[in-house]
């Protein structure tokens, strides 16, 4: 998956406008981050990539671009 489609996919959960995000952006000041956000994010990422990451590992990403890389790691 490139970043880009990351960004819109992120986008789409984070409830912001197409586009918005850059990477940058802290995932705390988004009122669509809570803990619902990172289970459909979880999913995702395991449907996407078969790869399983906890609730707990995304919430420690700080930032858009935080989430991007941890899933690029593994």
């Amino acid at each position: 998956m490139t970043r880009e489609e990351w960004l819109a996919q992120l986008e789409r959960r984070l409830e912001v406008k197409p586009g918005s995000l850059r990477g940058s952006e802290e995932l705390a000041s988004f009122p669509a981050w809570d803990s619902l956000t990172l289970t459909d994010l979880s999913i995702f990422v395991e449907r996407a990539h078969g790869l399983r990451l906890s609730v707990k590992q995304l919430s420690e990403c700080v930032t858009v671009g935080d989430l991007i890389n941890v899933v690029d790691k593994h």
